[in-house]
C-alpha cells in the first residue's frame, strides 16, 4: 500500500477493538497487527555506539530523545515494536523508568510491545519475572515477553499460565543467530531430536494440546482463587502440593481435596501427611458431573473423557475440546511462539520448525536479524517457507538508514520491500 510521509494511508490499531484489549488473546491481536501493517517489527535498540553515532550522547537524555523519535516514526506505520530491555536496564532505575514510559505510550498508540528481556529461571523466580511483565498492575506491562528455555521448557510454566490468564504472549528462544549458540541448539536430545526443534515443539504443545485450556477449566471447576493458594502455602505444609498456578487437572483436584479437608477441621500437618502417602488422582466421572452442575462449563461427555484420560485432548482434537468447553471463537494465531534468527542457515530454520504440527493454531515466529544484521526482507519466504505469513520480522538499525529525521521514510521503504515480496 502506498503511503505519504505521515503514514496516514495505513490503518491505526488504536481505532480497532483489537488494540490492546485484554479480552482478545495475544494471538488475535498479533494477527490483527500483521494483517493491518504487515510483518515489520521495529526493534528499539539504543546501543551506546548508536546513541553516540547519532550525536545524541550515551546519556539518559540521549536515550529519551532516541525513544521519542523511534516511537513517532513507528506510529501508524507498523503494528509491533520490540524494545531491547538490556539497553534500558544499563541506566538503572532511571533507564527502566524511560522503558516504562515507552511501553505505556506505545500501547496507548495501539502498538503491540514485545519486551525483549530473555528471562529464564526456576519456577518461583520465573513467576516473579512473569509478574513484572505480564500482569495488569505491572509498570512494565507489555503484550509479549521473550524467554530463555535452557533451564528446561517446563521451567517456564508460570509464565505460560500468567500470560494466558492475562491475554499475553511469549516468544521462547529456539534457534538464535549468534555463532556461540549453534553447538548447543543443534545438539541432539535423548529423544534423538535437535534441541532447537524440541524447544519449538514443546512451545507448540502449549498452543496445540490444550495445556492452557486445561489450566483454564481446572480453575473454573474448582473455584479456588490465588488467595486460597497463597494462604495454604503460607502454612508451610503444602509447598510440594499446591502450585502457584493451576496447570493440570491433578493440581486442581489436589487443591480441591485440601480445601475440603480444611473445611472439615483437619489440621494442615495431617493433610500433608495424607498427601505424601496417597496423592489424589484425577476425579472419576461422577465428580466431574458434580462439578459441571455447579459451574455449567461444559457437556458432561467432554469432561468425562478429559478427566479419565489427560491425553484425550489430543484424541478429541484441540479445537473440538475448545469449542465444546469454552464456546469461544478460535484464535487466529497461537499466543506462544519461538525466536528463530533470520540470519541462520535456512536449512537450520527448517530443521527447527519441520516437526511442528501447527494445525488450526499457527505458531508465531519472532525473527530478529533482518536489515543491517544481514538478512534481507526480500528473502523472508526463502528463509521461512510456508511459515512466512506467521513471521514477525524485526529490524533495528535499518530504520536509521536516513538518519534520525528520516526514521519514518526508512520504515516506509522497509514496508515496501515486504509488500513487494507478498505480491510476488
Amino acid at each position: 500500500m502506498a503511503m505519504d510521509d505521515t503514514g496516514s494511508n495505513r490503518p491505526h490499531l488504536a481505532e480497532w477493538p483489537y488494540n490492546s484489549n485484554e479480552s482478545f488473546a495475544f494471538g488475535d491481536r498479533l494477527r490483527a497487527a500483521l494483517d493491518a501493517f504487515g510483518p515489520l517489527c521495529v526493534g528499539i535498540d539504543p546501543h551506546p555506539a548508536i546513541l553516540n553515532e547519532l550525536s545524541l550522547g550515551d546519556t539518559l537524555k540521549g536515550l529519551e530523545h532516541f525513544v521519542d523519535l523511534v516511537i513517532s516514526g513507528a506510529d501508524k506505520r507498523v503494528g509491533i515494536i520490540k524494545p531491547q530491555v538490556a539497553f534500558f536496564e544499563r541506566f538503572g532505575s532511571r533507564g527502566m523508568a524511560i522503558l516504562e514510559d515507552l511501553t505505556q505510550r506505545a500501547r496507548g498508540l495501539g502498538l503491540l510491545v514485545i519486551a525483549d528481556a530473555k528471562r529464564g529461571d526456576i519456577d518461583t523466580t520465573l513467576q516473579g519475572y512473569a509478574d513484572a511483565w505480564l500482569r495488569p498492575d505491572s509498570p512494565f506491562y507489555c503484550d509479549a515477553l521473550t524467554l530463555s528455555p535452557y533451564l528446561g521448557v517446563n521451567s517456564l510454566k508460570p509464565a505460560f499460565a500468567t500470560a494466558f490468564t492475562n491475554g499475553k504472549g511469549l516468544f521462547v528462544l529456539a534457534a538464535t543467530s549468534n555463532p556461540e549458540a549453534a553447538e548447543l541448539q543443534q545438539s541432539f536430545t535423548s529423544k534423538n531430536t535437535r534441541l532447537s526443534s524440541d524447544v519449538a515443539s514443546q512451545v507448540a504443545e502449549w498452543n496445540l494440546r490444550g495445556k492452557v485450556l486445561e489450566y483454564q477449566i481446572a480453575r473454573g471447576l474448582t473455584g479456588i482463587s490465588d488467595e486460597d493458594l497463597s494462604h495454604w502455602r503460607s502454612t508451610g505444609y503444602f509447598d510440594d502440593y499446591v502450585p502457584h498456578e493451576f496447570l493440570t487437572f491433578t493440581d486442581a483436584v489436589r487443591a480441591r481435596w485440601i480445601r475440603a479437608r480444611l473445611e472439615t477441621g483437619a489440621n494442615p500437618a495431617e493433610i500433608a501427611q495424607d498427601l505424601s502417602s496417597n496423592r489424589p488422582r484425577v476425579p472419576a466421572s461422577r465428580e466431574v458431573e458434580s462439578w459441571e452442575r455447579s459451574v455449567a462449563l461444559a457437556p458432561t461427555d467432554v469432561l468425562k473423557k478429559f478427566a479419565s484420560d489427560n491425553d484425550s485432548v489430543i484424541k478429541l482434537g484441540y479445537w473440538g475440546l475448545y469449542d465444546a468447553v469454552v464456546g469461544a471463537a478460535r484464535p487466529k494465531l497461537g499466543p506462544f511462539g519461538v525466536v528463530v534468527g533470520a540470519t541462520i542457515d535456512p536449512i537450520r530454520v527448517q530443521q527447527t520448525l519441520s516437526d511442528l504440527a501447527v494445525g488450526d493454531y499457527p505458531l508465531p515466529i519472532l525473527a530478529p536479524g533482518f536489515g543491517a544484521q544481514g538478512a534481507e526482507l526480500s528473502d523472508i519466504k526463502r528463509i521461512f517457507g510456508s511459515r512466512s505469513s506467521d513471521v514477525v520480522a524485526n529490524v533495528s538499525r535499518a530504520i536509521l538508514r536516513h538518519g534520525l529525521s528520516g526514521i519514518g521514510r526508512s520504515i516506509d521503504e522497509l514496508n515496501a520491500e515486504l509488500t513487494a515480496v507478498k505480491s510476488n
